[in-house]
């Protein structure tokens, strides 16, 4: 499958001329927020495209400037990244959740019960690499949710530590979700150079949240090639 998903249906020629086409990097799972993003950026007269990147590129790419923005993230506790900007707006309120393999003897009944157990999630996710190293636990990271689903089904994981934006992940296929670990805002992220987009960004996004278009364009088919 291709990894460019380029909305034709808001490029018209006015509305290049406007403001350009962005260029969003998105993570794999990201494609749900798709049709919302491109629609709060068609109001403010740009056209953009979206590119599949790895998790853990994405914000270095965003950062170096190669890409305009990032679909979104739980901001990122470091300062390895000074050329990130951050929308104030969540585009949504996750949860980073553990799951286990269905039918599974394993029971987690509070957060003490993840010592000892072999624990995954995919690169780049941050809050579950900063859950791990905090609470100690043995875990390691892989590049894709079908690596991760995989490593589920042949037991070579006990845990796998998802964030429920990711509802669409294979994972969810083979897994049922134990615990809820915490909880979380993911918001949308530009380069330094696009910092003054964001409060018309956080206008259009609250509105669609207050008339119904923000529920309408997340439960939208995600955009395909």
């Amino acid at each position: 499958m291709r990894q460019v998903w380029l909305l034709c249906c808001f490029i018209f020629s006015g509305l290049c001329n406007a403001g350009g086409v962005l260029k969003i990097a998105g993570q794999e799972g990201d494609e749900k927020f798709f049709n919302l993003i491109a629609a709060i950026y068609q109001e403010m007269g740009f056209a953009v495209e979206f590119r599949l990147v790895p998790a853990a590129r994405a914000l270095s790419l965003v950062n170096a400037g190669q890409f305009d923005a990032e679909v979104g993230r739980v901001p990122e506790m470091t300062d390895k990244y000074p050329n990130l900007f951050y929308a104030a707006e969540p585009l949504l309120d996750v949860q980073l959740v553990a799951l286990v393999k269905k039918g599974t003897a394993i029971e987690l009944k509070s957060a003490a019960d993840l010592r000892g157990k072999r624990i995954g999630f995919l690169i780049g996710m941050s809050v579950a690499e900063l859950y791990s190293k905090k609470h100690s636990l043995k875990a390691i990271s892989v590049p894709t949710h079908v690596q991760l689903a995989k490593m589920l089904a042949l037991d070579r994981l006990d845990v796998v530590l998802m964030g429920s934006a990711f509802s669409q992940s294979p994972v969810y296929t083979i897994a049922d979700q134990a615990l809820v670990l915490s909880t979380a805002s993911v918001y949308h992220i530009v380069h330094q150079k696009h910092a003054a987009l964001t409060p018309r960004f956080d206008a259009i996004l609250m509105a669609m949240k207050k008339d119904g278009r923000y529920t309408r364009l997340l439960q939208a088919a995600p955009a395909q090639p």
